[in-house]
């Protein structure tokens, strides 16, 4: 990501929080009435491709979060001046099904699975795509 990203990302963050959508038309919608499965691909062990997309001059840095922030806005602002400071590219790994991040413009990949194993195996391949650095 270029700093002209990190530094649109960072003009657009404000304290004011959208109303949630899905919510709202939830009980209008006939297709929430059933939660869907989280699919996950189980037999996955190798990328064969990874290494022709792998830019050597990319630094990938992962976030982990397991629980919405109090403060997203707050956050988002130390995550991109962070990724701006240090020119990297971050990806938020979100075990919660909305991080809240996704608002402010963040790359954002759900971690699911059934069990704890299938959830580190789900980050760890999400880890091997994006070539990360470092989970933090």
């Amino acid at each position: 990501m270029t700093t002209d990203r990190w530094g649109d990302i960072l003009t657009r963050i404000s304290a004011n929080y959208p109303e949630n959508l899905d919510d709202l038309l939830a009980p209008l919608d006939p297709r929430t009435a059933k939660p869907g499965d989280e699919i996950f691909p189980d037999n996955v062990g190798l990328l064969p491709f990874a290494s022709e997309f792998k830019a050597d001059d990319t630094v990938v840095i992962g976030v982990r979060i397991c629980e919405p922030p109090a403060n997203p806005a707050e956050l988002a602002a130390q995550f991109a001046s962070f990724a701006l400071e240090r020119d990297v590219e971050m990806v938020v790994l979100s075990y919660p099904d909305y991080s809240s991040l996704e608002q402010f413009g963040f790359r954002t990949e759900r971690i699911c699975g059934k069990s704890e194993a299938a959830r580190r195996l789900c980050e760890s391949q999400l880890a091997s795509f994006w070539n990360m650095e470092v989970i933090i």
